[in-house]
């Protein structure tokens, strides 16, 4: 299957993920880490994360976090194949943390990305918008859950 980097949704998804890609950079630099938003890079785009925070790969999605009709989501939606059927950074050992935001709740969860690689092994799959996910609830220890904060 094709990019949809080229519709009209796909631009506006990609700009969404940016916005919040900014808001959760500008976050962490307020909480006093040092980062390298190589994501900005057109060189560095397909790396398989999004920034460096001290030395440490993190990859950055954001998910709506409410259904169609305005009801809140309780979980996450992780993308694990892309619908040109490539894996995720993370997946594929990219990146060392991945952060989930919930953009309803402008909420960060940061997890290890090497915990939830493991943790979802197995796990059942199904079509959203061409990519191949997977849900998970908020605060996972299992997945790797590390912490969460509140964006700005």
């Amino acid at each position: 299957m094709e990019s949809d980097w080229h519709t009209e949704d796909g631009k506006r998804s990609l700009e969404v993920g940016k916005e919040f890609e900014r808001i959760v950079v500008s976050s962490m630099r307020n909480m006093g880490y040092t980062i390298d938003h190589i994501a900005e890079d057109p060189n560095r785009f397909f790396d398989g994360y999004d920034v460096l925070v001290e030395g440490n790969r993190i990859e950055i999605k954001s998910n709506s976090g409410i259904d169609d009709w305005g009801n809140p989501y309780h979980t996450f939606c992780v993308e694990k194949i892309t619908k040109t059927g490539k894996p995720i950074g993370w997946s594929q050992g990219r990146s060392d943390a991945v952060v989930l935001v919930n953009i309803r709740t402008r909420t960060a969860y940061m997890y290890s990305a090497g915990k939830l690689k493991a943790w979802s092994v197995g796990k059942r799959t199904f079509p959203k918008n061409g990519a191949d996910c997977f849900i998970m609830p908020h605060e996972c220890a299992a997945a790797g859950y590390l912490k969460s904060w509140k964006l700005t």
